[in-house]
């Protein structure tokens, strides 16, 4: 069940960091400069996210705040505190719903940065490997951070609603005041 926790800690601070990340580009034009990135693909990444800033800033503004969430009421439980199942399950599933939303909806910053990173010289330059099969092969991997992202929480959700974790939850007694 810590483990569980510990998973979900984490896929609240990623889901945090993301939120907050993707509102200072928008509103903070100067921030992208911290990313170690090629230039080329900052700009493209800069440059449509403010073009789709509509669909960025409230997404980043969610995941902030499931971020948040996540991470407070995981560290409670992990630090001895009660843990409010249903409310923590539903949680984690908003928190799905909302990567799958934003996977969706950002495409046409996804598509931005795969054209950037192909075109970028330097970025997976194999001779053998043309340009449409590098844009897949960033596309993959974009999916793949997706599956990865909803398995660890589908792993989050299985792990503190067994059987064992919901016995040793309602055992916890609630904090007493002194």
């Amino acid at each position: 069940m810590s483990m569980g926790l510990l998973v979900a800690w984490f896929i609240g601070l990623r889901s945090l960091q993301e939120g907050w990340t993707s509102v200072q580009i928008v509103k903070d034009p100067l921030t992208i400069d911290a990313l170690a990135w090629p230039e080329q693909v900052r700009d493209a990444l800069l440059s449509s996210m403010q073009a789709n800033a509509s669909v960025v800033v409230p997404l980043g503004v969610a995941q902030v705040v499931l971020g948040v969430v996540v991470v407070v009421v995981a560290g409670a439980a992990l630090f001895g505190g009660r843990l409010p199942l249903k409310f923590f399950v539903q949680v984690l599933g908003v928190s799905g719903v909302i990567t799958c939303l934003g996977y969706w909806l950002g495409e046409p910053v996804r598509r931005d940065l795969v054209d950037a990173l192909v075109t970028t010289p330097g970025i997976v330059e194999a001779a053998e490997l043309d340009e449409q099969t590098r844009a897949e092969l960033f596309r993959w991997g974009f999916r793949f951070s997706l599956v990865l992202h909803l398995v660890t929480l589908a792993f989050a959700i299985v792990a503190v609603t067994r059987r064992a974790a919901r016995e040793f939850l309602a055992s916890v007694s609630p904090p007493r005041e002194n």
